[in-house]
């Protein structure tokens, strides 16, 4: 297995206090990226065909 793990420490720029939100929502944002990342290389070459046919020079007869 091929794990690799990273500290990440929350610090507020004014000296706010930072609640329990802000890390859930860092947690959130995360998952939603890997989310997008797994999703785009299952997937990413059928969005790319749609959006070749979608922008292919229209002929007419």
């Amino acid at each position: 297995d091929n794990q690799m793990f990273v500290n990440v420490i929350f610090e507020s720029k004014d000296n706010n206090k930072i609640t329990e939100v802000v890390p859930k929502q860092f947690c959130n944002e995360l998952i939603d990226q890997q989310i997008r990342h797994n999703t785009n290389e299952q997937f990413g070459h059928i969005r790319d065909m749609i959006v070749q046919e979608a922008f292919k020079p229209v002929t007419s007869k």
